[in-house]
């Protein structure tokens, strides 16, 4: 299943919420549909904040960080003219095992995301691609870094902290 996004769409729904009803029929369980909608959320949080409306991560090093980054968000929001998200989410086998492809392509103009890993994580921003990276089998990131493909192992539910995972760009 494929869903597109335009700015008036994006400015008009809460977009994760509104695929709930595809995402509960995909999973087999109700932790995995949770774990799904989690993926799918930051998926979709950061082509939002960071491909369309342009924010920086680095507003949250501090507590008041928050709060400025979340008003500067809405602001940010009210004022998007154009763009587009769009997701892709599609059940397959892959190394023998089912899994939950979700794709999420953005019109803004990508990271470098060889740069980015050598980041710490350590800091206020950044731990939502963290929280991805542990509950998915593999995550790719294409193009421009304005692409992010994420596996996800639908059986069995075994997402412990620490697990091996593949991470990498599509070539």
């Amino acid at each position: 299943m494929s869903f597109h996004f335009e700015a008036q769409d994006l400015k008009n729904l809460d977009v994760v919420p509104t695929l709930s009803g595809v995402i509960e029929r995909i999973a087999a369980t109700k932790e995995h549909a949770g774990q799904i909608f989690l993926i799918l959320s930051e998926l979709v949080s950061n082509a939002l904040d960071h491909g369309l409306l342009r924010m920086d991560s680095s507003l949250k090093t501090s507590n008041d960080g928050f709060a400025a980054y979340a008003a500067r968000r809405q602001n940010a929001l009210k004022e998007l003219q154009e763009g587009f998200i769009d997701i892709g989410i599609e059940i397959l086998r892959r190394d023998n095992r089912k899994m939950v492809k979700i794709s999420v392509r953005d019109s803004g103009p990508g990271f470098n995301w060889t740069a980015r890993s050598r980041m710490s994580d350590s800091g206020l921003h950044g731990r939502g691609i963290e929280l991805v990276r542990r509950l998915s089998h593999e995550v790719l990131y294409a193009g421009a870094g304005n692409e992010v493909v994420v596996y996800y192992e639908l059986n069995p539910l075994n997402r412990a902290i620490g697990d091996k995972r593949n991470h990498s760009f599509m070539q």
